[in-house]
């Protein structure tokens, strides 16, 4: 008899905090002990590149948070505790998650020139990885769900594509209300005109407000820079020519160089990511 039905696994924010880690890493090595004793090293690694199993194994380990972030707490826990005893286990944990993650090449060559592995092919491997992971999570959505993401990087062209359809956004939205107008002649028309454009102008704000905060943040990664300079550049001096309108030449001083680094060509990879046109040409 086979059994059916539906699981919701939604995405959960936060930190698992230490004691649940330190907890998971000594649960989680007595298990990957334990496949070794009995079954060998080889199995470890079929077994964990099970998803059903891995996720099983968190489960188990004591991830709280099982249908997210289960990879990085676990293999973050297990590297903790099995790392000490490579050696032994002939197992190594490289690499991790954010910045981390660029540390794993060089842990990868370090290791593989120890044991006299061919550090260059799985280095490539790494690095291909971790260039399917970025483009299935995001250069494989496009509009609605890439520009809600905060991490990884944007090109200038894909930056400049979706300012051009902000521009005919609010261009369409100007016309709308021109439209209004017309068929509602009998009333006030600067006031009529004026409570249209807010509504109009209103509504494409609020449509465009996340996607342009992510893909400007994005901007900013691809150029090797902190997504913050987004809130240095544009919500800080917005908010102080709206506090004290004598200092509107800020905010347009800080559009000048908001433009200036959006100009800007993104070099390979970084921490924030692999390069955006590498990774669309290798695939």
């Amino acid at each position: 008899m086979i059994n059916s039905g539906a699981i919701g696994m939604p995405l959960h924010f936060g930190r698992v905090p230490n004691f649940l880690t330190e907890r998971m890493g000594k649960m989680g090595d007595a298990i990957v002990e334990s496949i070794v004793d009995h079954y060998g090293k080889s199995e470890v690694l079929t077994r964990m590149s099970d998803p059903n199993w891995f996720q099983a194994l968190g489960a188990v380990m004591g991830m709280h948070w099982n249908s997210s972030g289960v990879t990085a707490t676990v293999l973050g826990s297990l590297k903790r505790k099995i790392n000490p005893m490579a050696s032994d286990l002939g197992i190594y944990i490289l690499g991790g998650k954010g910045r981390s993650s660029w540390y794993a090449p060089n842990q990868i060559r370090r290791v593989s020139d120890r044991h006299g592995l061919e550090g260059d092919e799985l280095v490539q491997s790494c690095k291909m990885t971790r260039r399917v992971d970025n483009n299935a999570v995001q250069d494989g959505y496009n509009l609605y769900q890439q520009y809600f993401i905060l991490s990884g990087r944007a090109s200038r062209s894909e930056f400049w594509w979706f300012f051009l359809f902000c521009i005919l956004l609010y261009m369409l939205t100007f016309s709308l209300s021109i439209n209004e107008l017309d068929q509602f002649y009998e009333y006030d028309p600067e006031e009529f005109l004026s409570n249209s454009l807010t509504s109009w102008f209103g509504l494409a704000f609020i449509l465009t407000l996340m996607p342009s905060i992510s893909i400007s943040v994005r901007r900013f990664h691809d150029i090797n820079m902190s997504g913050w300079w987004y809130a240095v550049l544009q919500i800080l001096p917005s908010i102080i020519a709206q506090l004290i309108p004598i200092f509107n030449f800020i905010s347009f001083m800080a559009l000048l160089v908001y433009l200036y680094f959006m100009c800007k060509e993104g070099g390979g990879d970084n921490q924030y990511g692999s390069n955006p046109l590498q990774s669309k040409d290798n695939f």
